[in-house]
Parts: structure tokens; C-alpha cells; sequence
């Protein structure tokens, strides 16, 4: 699992619809979801697609933060966001929370008429050759998806965590290092992977725009900025209970890192940022 690297996909997917005329960013999400809605009612109106891209819903997890049974439906996790509170007003301010990414899924299936995962294998993942990708945990399985570990008291504890459907789109895709490197390459070059585009020069642009500026960094769609060695670095990353990701891009130099592991522990990812940066 590739955690909320997933979300740079669902991201890039929800442009592409943009391209085609079928997507508005500035459009309510009550456009293409009739009705969505958060515990404010005003909100509820006023959350548009491009507050969802940004974190900038006004929603948090301070607001909301529950978790379903791997069973439930993708509509029926955005339908509970009834219960939400808004945590800031809406497009203020930059407050990541994933249910924004569940929503966005939401929206690609009912725009498109076909569940997210078979609208992302279709456009991106066989576009971009990955083809030992996969939206389906029982297929990965299948095909040889390694195993998950926890760390428990300083040790490697095998796990087989749940997987929540409903939250595909945000953080449950499955890759691997080479089908990911196929990505960061089409990233790094306005959208383009072998001559196939997936998404036009001004789209990558307007994904990689920053939103929230920060020490050493900031933050865009789905996608990040940070300072290492000197450089500036294009990254996005993710953690499950038991995997952990990062795609790192450096433009200038034109030379990218993928790296997976199939460990998981809170303070792995602090401890590999202070690796990386020495």
C-alpha cells in the first residue's frame, strides 16, 4: 500500500477531468453530489472541488475523525461527513484531512459512471505502464503483494491490516518502486511518461501551485516541496499501519528516488527525514 501517495493520483485524475470539460474546481461539490453535507449548513453549499484538492474545507480531524468498518461503501463514508464539523472557515485555511480525497473519489465515480479504482487503472496506470499496480487488495495479494509489518517494542510484528475501500482514493492504491518511478517521471515532465501525456504542462503546474507555505517547504495539491541538501525537492508521501512510502524529484538535477517499506512504525518516518537531510 502506498498510503497518501495515492492522493497525487487521485489528484491528477480529477484534472484530467478538468481537461475535459467534465470537472469545475470552483464548482460546489453539491454540482456533482447533490447531497453532500458537513455540519454547517452554509459549508455545506460553499466546499467546492478546489477546496477539496487544497485542504481548504474548513475540515479537520479535530472536527471528525472516525473510522468505519473496512466494509463500508465508498458513498456511504462521504455521507457520514453530515456529522463534520468545520474546524476553520471555508478556504482560509490549509488543514489536511483525507475525507476530503474520499469525496473527490466520490465525485470521479459519478462524473464518470465507474468505480474510481477501474477510472485510475484505465487513465493512469495503463497509460504509464504500471502494471503491477493495482486497486484491489486481493488482487495485489495475488500478484505477490509483500507483507506489512508492525513494530512492536523494537521489533517486526507481521500484520494484515484492514483494507478500507471507502478510503481508496486517499490513501489505499497499491505500487510498486518501478511502477511509481514511471509517475514521478511523468511529473517531472509536464505530465509526459515514453510519449504518452497524462495530463497537460498547465494542469501539472496548477497541481504542483503551493497552497500553504512553510519552513524548509510548502504544500500544493497532493504534493509537497522541501529543502534537502541544499535543494528543493518535489516529494509526496504516505504511511498505512504497516507500509510506508516517498517519491522525492529533484527538477533541476532530473534524478528522482522511490523508496517502499513494509514496516511501519510512528517514529520511522521522523527518523528517515533526519537520514535523508544529513
Amino acid at each position: 500500500s502506498i498510503g497518501s501517495i495515492t492522493k497525487s493520483f487521485t489528484a491528477v485524475a480529477v484534472l484530467q477531468l478538468v481537461e475535459q470539460g467534465q470537472i469545475d474546481l470552483d464548482a460546489p461539490v453539491r454540482t456533482y453530489l447533490p447531497w453532500f453535507q458537513v455540519a454547517d449548513p452554509v459549508a455545506s453549499r460553499n466546499i467546492t472541488v478546489r477546496h477539496l484538492l487544497q485542504h481548504t474545507s474548513g475540515l479537520s480531524e479535530f472536527g471528525y475523525n472516525r473510522v468505519h468498518h473496512p466494509d463500508t461503501t465508498l458513498e456511504q463514508g462521504v455521507r457520514d461527513l453530515r456529522t463534520a464539523r468545520l474546524t476553520a472557515p471555508v478556504g482560509t485555511s490549509y488543514q489536511y484531512f483525507s475525507p476530503n480525497y474520499q469525496t473527490l473519489a466520490l465525485i470521479i465515480e459519478t462524473v464518470r459512471g465507474q468505480p474510481y479504482g477501474d477510472y485510475v487503472t484505465e487513465n493512469i496506470f495503463k497509460p504509464l505502464q504500471m502494471t503491477n499496480s493495482y486497486t484491489s487488495q486481493v488482487e495485489a495479494q495475488a500478484n505477490g503483494m509483500a507483507q506489512g509489518y508492525s513494530k512492536l517494542f523494537g521489533f517486526p510484528v507481521a500484520r494484515n491490516h484492514p483494507f478500507r475501500q471507502y478510503m481508496l482514493g486517499a490513501g489505499y492504491l497499491i505500487s510498486t518502486a518501478r511502477d511509481l518511478s514511471h509517475f514521478l517521471i511523468a511529473m517531472g515532465d509536464d505530465g509526459v511518461y515514453e510519449g504518452v501525456r497524462i495530463l497537460s504542462p498547465a494542469s501539472v503546474t496548477l497541481l504542483k501551485t503551493p497552497v500553504f507555505q512553510q519552513q524548509g517547504g510548502a504544500t500544493a495539491m497532493a504534493w509537497g516541496f522541501s529543502q534537502y541538501h541544499g535543494r528543493l525537492w518535489e516529494q509526496s508521501a504516505g504511511a498505512d499501519e504497516t507500509f510506508m512510502s516517498e517519491m522525492l524529484l529533484d527538477t533541476e538535477g532530473r534524478r528522482g528516488v522511490v523508496w517502499l517499506m513494509n514496516q511501519q512504525h510512528l517514529l520511522d518516518p521522523v527518523r528517515a527525514g533526519d537520514q535523508f537531510n544529513q
